[in-house]
């Protein structure tokens, strides 16, 4: 995940397979000496660099296994030696968020306890209840979504925002109990699993 504002690429360690990432650098304009080209990593974590001609596209390949976190360093050259800088941190993020699970209800006939919802088979009408993924903190890469699980004929869903509500309704019919996960993930898929517990009491 690249950060725009802040120049920053975010990596970690889920990926299935190597990532490749581009830079690519408009050329400028130099009317007088004109350009000589331009000095950029050999890749993350090399300390090294070579000499660019036009086009200024180079591509970098990031691996689970890396644990470079060294800057990439550009410089745009005329053929007298001005030139240009623009560089960007790299940052391992091998961290998963943290968050807090809430099990929001009012019905007469579900209780709640921590993470464990209780609900009875005396209803006449669906009651409602809700989910709530609550307290991300993610330092580095930052918030992507929250999964739901599918229960009670609700499908699963993804949800990109937090402290956003998932409504469920449960019937005298449901005949569901045992234990499921919200799952939490910044935008590296780290990832951090909530657990819900359902508990049929007749």
């Amino acid at each position: 995940y690249f950060d725009v504002g802040s120049r920053i690429l975010y990596y970690g360690n889920e990926m299935g397979q190597s990532q490749d990432f581009y830079v690519y650098m408009i050329a400028p304009n130099d009317d007088e000496s004109g350009l000589w080209g331009m000095r950029h990593p050999v890749n993350l974590g090399t300390g090294q660099d070579v000499k660019t001609d036009l086009p200024y596209n180079i591509t970098f390949t990031v691996y689970s296994s890396d644990s470079s976190e060294e800057p990439l360093n550009f410089s745009i050259h005329d053929k007298v030696n001005n030139s240009y800088q623009w560089s960007m941190e790299i940052l391992r993020d091998v961290t998963p968020p943290t968050a807090v699970l809430l099990i929001n209800e009012t019905s007469s006939y579900l209780h709640t306890s921590q993470n464990t919802l209780y609900y009875g088979g005396n209803m006449d009408a669906l009651e409602p209840f809700f989910l709530e993924v609550s307290g991300v903190d993610d330092d580095l890469a930052g918030f992507s979504n929250a999964e739901f699980p599918g229960i009670f004929d609700r499908p699963s869903e993804f949800l990109g925002s937090q402290d956003v509500p998932y409504e469920y309704k449960v019937n005298r019919s449901n005949r569901i109990s045992g234990g499921y996960e919200i799952v939490v993930r910044d935008r590296v898929f780290n990832s951090l699993s909530l657990s819900l517990y359902l508990v049929r009491d007749i």
